[in-house]
């Protein structure tokens, strides 16, 4: 079980993240990040991508999955819904993502994410629950 809500930022958005696993932090991190762009009930599932990541560790493999959502969403203009961690180790991920295009009734379809910033990002883990925070430059 994992939950979001978007933070108070001036002139960038940003979501503290609560998730039962390390798995969940990062299905949570991308709906979240795409709640910005998008109602993921508006969202078709016909694109699937395989997002294969690198870092030192976890905070850093969090990071640049966004990084890389980022990407997509830019590029190819995918908002993904779905996530599925299918491997996750010490320095690399694995993580398949299920959605489609920004949607002509997106409520901000006009919103530039341009990118994550290292600015309050963190990652931890108290009592058997994981933490993030990140802040996006809209």
């Amino acid at each position: 079980m994992y939950s979001y809500h978007q933070i108070e930022h001036t002139a960038d958005a940003g979501f503290d993240i609560t998730a039962g696993s390390s798995k969940e932090l990062f299905q949570a991190a991308g709906e979240a990040l795409f709640s910005l762009v998008a109602d993921p009930s508006e969202v078709g599932n016909d694109e699937m991508r395989n997002v294969e990541i690198s870092g030192d560790n976890l905070e850093d493999l969090v990071f640049n999955f966004l990084r890389e959502l980022v990407f997509l969403l830019a590029v190819d203009g995918l908002v993904f819904t779905t996530f599925q961690v299918d491997s996750l180790h010490g320095d690399a991920a694995k993580i398949g993502c299920t959605g489609g295009r920004v949607p002509r009734s997106a409520p901000h379809p006009e919103l530039e994410i341009k990118a994550v910033t290292y600015h309050g990002f963190r990652v931890e883990e108290h009592g058997g629950q994981w933490y993030a925070r990140f802040i996006v430059d809209v």
